[in-house]
């Protein structure tokens, strides 16, 4: 991943954590498991996307809404929920 601002500094620990975490979800949805399709990035676009997604909503996922001082934001969507939505499920 490369940040758009180089100036901003992100958590090392956390971006390894939202990776692991995209990766567990698509071993667990995945049936079956395609060992090949991590090494081979087909699911790259789709780990990005949740890390991003997981940024974007740091501290206020699993809420319906969130408001923080004059910003109110609803959350229709999970990290989770797009990241499955993206892959698919095999029988």
């Amino acid at each position: 991943m490369q940040l758009n601002n180089p100036n901003t500094n992100y958590d090392e620990d956390l971006i390894d954590d939202y990776i692991e975490d995209a990766v567990r979800i698509i071993e667990d949805w995945a049936r079956p498991s395609n060992e090949t399709a991590f090494t081979n990035g087909i699911y790259n676009s789709s780990i990005i996307s949740y890390v991003v997604e997981s940024f974007n909503l740091n501290g206020a996922e699993g809420y319906s809404s969130y408001s923080d001082g004059s910003q109110k934001n609803t959350i229709k969507n999970s990290p989770e929920g797009n990241l499955k939505s993206r892959i698919p499920q095999g029988l």
